[in-house]
């Protein structure tokens, strides 16, 4: 496919056959057709192991173990004072550590097309292909639990099957966890703006596409060449970093990329006219 329509026509079709079905989708977008599905926790070990991959299975699963726990307690401990009331349950406390920039096994996914777009396209260089993931979350379950529908988080740690996920969980798990499609209770804004789902992954070093058949998870490329069409798909939806972020900060970013591109627009429509004087070189910007 070259062009955003084209993946826009097959989504759709995707969609219809999966409400036919009684089902729904889930996206992911990454703005990299090079990076395999991974979760936070398993990047963050084998890059900090430079490759050493520890030999057998099971003691690359323990490390991978020992630090999601070690993290998991750290952060509860000296984060509980601004921890929000939402946030101060087993799994708030992990999507809180998400939310933040700790490595995780949960894997963001979005019950929204255009949200997933636009972290396809979020610092995405014009020459790169962008990725857009879509996941069949209930065949999924049904592959790996049996289960023919997803899995709520409960507060508290909850039983089986997601309990044994839990970096708290001190029972012994016996081999890789299988990756399960999981509705969370949603703890802050940003995982409401976003309409957050998740993947809880096991510790397999492998990619979560290998788990997966074309029947449950399929991609879509962005070649370079749409970079231009999702960029103005995008803005004509309103889709910036204030509706998915949900903050301050991403306001202010939001409304300088507006004005940003209002500027280069502007800058386009007077070209080959005498330019203005150029601010440069003084306090505050002062003419020189």
């Amino acid at each position: 496919m070259q062009t955003l329509a084209e993946v826009i026509k097959e989504v759709v079709r995707l969609q219809k056959d999966a409400a036919s079905a009684g089902e729904r989708l889930w996206f992911r977008g990454q703005r990299s057709s090079r990076w395999p599905i991974r979760s936070s926790l398993v990047r963050y070990v084998a890059k900090r192991l430079r490759g050493a991959i520890p030999e057998p299975a099971s003691e690359w699963r323990q490390c991978v173990r020992e630090l999601e726990t070690s993290l998991y307690f750290k952060y509860r401990s000296r984060a509980w004072p601004r921890l929000s009331e939402a946030e101060r349950t087993p799994w708030g406390v992990v999507f809180s550590m998400q939310h933040h920039g700790l490595p995780t096994r949960l894997v963001d996914w979005t019950e929204s097309f255009l949200c997933a777009l636009y972290f396809a396209q979020e610092e995405r260089e014009r020459d790169d292909a962008a990725l857009i993931f879509v996941l069949r979350p209930e065949r999924l379950n049904e592959r790996y639990l049996k289960v023919n529908g997803l899995v709520a988080l409960a507060e508290d740690m909850g039983k089986e099957p997601t309990r044994r996920y839990h970096p708290a969980n001190q029972e012994v798990v016996e081999g890789a966890l299988p990756p399960i499609a999981v509705v969370p209770p949603h703890c802050n804004e940003r995982m409401i703006a976003q309409r957050s789902v998740f993947m809880l992954t096991g510790e397999s070093r492998w990619p979560v596409e290998l788990d997966c058949g074309d029947e449950i998870l399929q991609s879509f490329e962005l070649p370079p060449s749409t970079w231009d069409e999702v960029t103005d798909y995008l803005r004509l939806f309103g889709a910036g970093r204030y509706a998915y972020y949900a903050d301050l900060p991403a306001l202010a970013a939001e409304l300088m990329a507006e004005h940003d591109y209002d500027i280069e627009q502007l800058g386009l429509l007077i070209g080959g006219q005498d330019q203005a004087p150029v601010a440069s070189g003084g306090p505050d910007g002062a003419l020189q």
